[in-house]
Formats: structure tokens, C-alpha cells, sequence
């Protein structure tokens, strides 16, 4: 069996190369923004998910508390967010969520109650780490709280513990003594 010589086809080959790898490099690119879109569109619906929850918890608590006057029936929690040290969206979510749930125990306290003591409420959650929130741990801190009719609003901020450097192991321990 014959095999073509291919020395006579130069430019047939260079131009099918070329379009071998156009299409490689098209394929690529176009790759990299469907999953930039789709990464997108999970970030969304994921966000659009925890508002329904939310929305779904805030209208079981208005109607537990329905006829009630005088008592705490919805807490909204803020985040503050940093300029040295931005943290992104679905990470303050989820750090909302968390004191929000710490702050369940709020609702259908007296509104009194809350207005005489608001130390009491503010250091369940003051200087508190929260571990696990996306990989990573936060300490969260109260800002303000405001009390308007029957809604209680937080606002707080949260910062990633400092770290202390680990000593060197083959330094000396303090006073020159070494073991």
C-alpha cells in the first residue's frame, strides 16, 4: 500500500493546522465564558434562594405575631463592609444568616424589655467567632442596634481573626537559655 507524499500539499497542511487550531483556541475561549456566565448564574440563584427563604420566614413570624402589639416580630441584620478588607456577597450571607439566627430568640420578646436592656442582646453576639462561614472563621462585633415600633435592626461588622506568628524553631527561647 502507497502512503501520498505530503511534501506536495504544503500549504493545504499549514492552512488545515491552522484551522485545527482556531478551532482549539475558539473552543477555549468559548468555554471559558460559559462557565464564567454559568458561574454567574449560580451566584444569582443561590442569592435568589436565600431571599425566599428569608421572605418565607419573615411572613411565618408577621403572622405568628399578627395581633400582637408590642412585641418584637422582625430583626434585620447589616453588614459593614470593609474598604481595607471587602468580603464578598455570598460570604456576608451567610455571616447575616448566622446572627440573624442567633437573633431568633428575640422575636416575641416584649418591646420593653429590649429598649431597658440592650447591652444584654448586643453581647450575644458581640466579639464572637463565628467558625466555618465559607472556609474561614470571622469574629463579628456590633456596630449599633436600632429598635423602630416592632423591628429590631443590627448592624455589624466582621474581620478574620489576626493570626500570631508561630516562633521559629531553631531559635533560642527568651533570655538566651536554650534547651
Amino acid at each position: 500500500m502507497r502512503m501520498p507524499d505530503f511534501n506536495r500539499f504544503p500549504r493545504l497542511l499549514s492552512g488545515l493546522g491552522l484551522f485545527i487550531s482556531g478551532g482549539i483556541v475558539g473552543s477555549a475561549v468559548f468555554l471559558s465564558l460559559y462557565h464564567h456566565t454559568y458561574n454567574v448564574l449560580v451566584i444569582d440563584n443561590l442569592n435568589l434562594r436565600k431571599e425566599n427563604s428569608e421572605l418565607q420566614l419573615d411572613i411565618e413570624s408577621l403572622n405568628k405575631f399578627r395581633n400582637k402589639q408590642g412585641l418584637i416580630t422582625h430583626v434585620t441584620v447589616h453588614l459593614y463592609n470593609s474598604v481595607q478588607h471587602p468580603l464578598e456577597s455570598h460570604v456576608e450571607k451567610a455571616i447575616e444568616d448566622r446572627v440573624k439566627r442567633d437573633l431568633k430568640i428575640v422575636e416575641g420578646q416584649k418591646v420593653g424589655e429590649i429598649r431597658d436592656s440592650p447591652q444584654l442582646y448586643e453581647r450575644i453576639i458581640t466579639n464572637k467567632t463565628y467558625y466555618g462561614v465559607v472556609d474561614k472563621d470571622y469574629i463579628v462585633n456590633v456596630k449599633s442596634m436600632v429598635l423602630v415600633q416592632s423591628e429590631l435592626t443590627v448592624w455589624i461588622t466582621a474581620e478574620e481573626p489576626r493570626k500570631l506568628p508561630a516562633p521559629d524553631k531553631g531559635t533560642n527561647a527568651p533570655g538566651g537559655d536554650s534547651f
